[in-house]
């Protein structure tokens, strides 16, 4: 049985076929006139990996994308409390902002980041066991950064 709104399972389906552009129009479109946690999830993730591939990587991808993103993850968040796939690219875009604010030398903000995608990898593993694969050396890595700020 289907409980997605046609929509949302278009949008799940371009961005699993990595058809980005059309993926990000059908979100902003969704956010337009229909607002959910999956359209908010499905822009966040549809910026951020077309941003990733047309600068290369995550270390080189614009900072307004990046925050643009960490802001829909934590709206889907806050309309879905247990969809573990925005807690997990939450997290994972929290510690990328947190190594960028090292760079800058914000370590009490980085600290705060930290913190906090510490807690959303937790979230996902508690959500979605399954997960643990993904999440496990994310959470080590992090935990040891956050560790070495202290």
């Amino acid at each position: 049985m289907e409980y997605r709104k046609p929509e949302e399972s278009k949008l799940i389906c371009l961005l699993d076929s990595g058809e980005l552009v059309q993926a990000v129009q059908l979100a902003e479109e969704e956010l337009k006139n229909n607002p959910d946690y999956l359209s908010y999830y499905g822009h966040a993730q549809a910026i951020w990996r077309t941003e990733v591939q047309e600068c290369g990587s995550k270390q080189n991808a614009a900072d307004s994308i990046l925050e643009k993103a960490i802001e829909d993850f934590a709206v889907s968040i806050s309309l879905n409390r247990c969809f573990a796939p925005a807690h997990l690219l939450y997290a994972s875009l929290l510690a990328i902002k947190s190594q960028r604010m090292l760079k800058e030398k914000y370590i009490e903000e980085s600290k705060k980041h930290l913190t906090k995608a510490i807690n959303h990898f937790q979230k996902a593993e508690e959500i979605n066991p399954e997960y643990a694969g993904i999440i496990l050396p994310q959470l080590r890595e992090t935990k040891k950064l956050l560790a070495s700020l202290q």
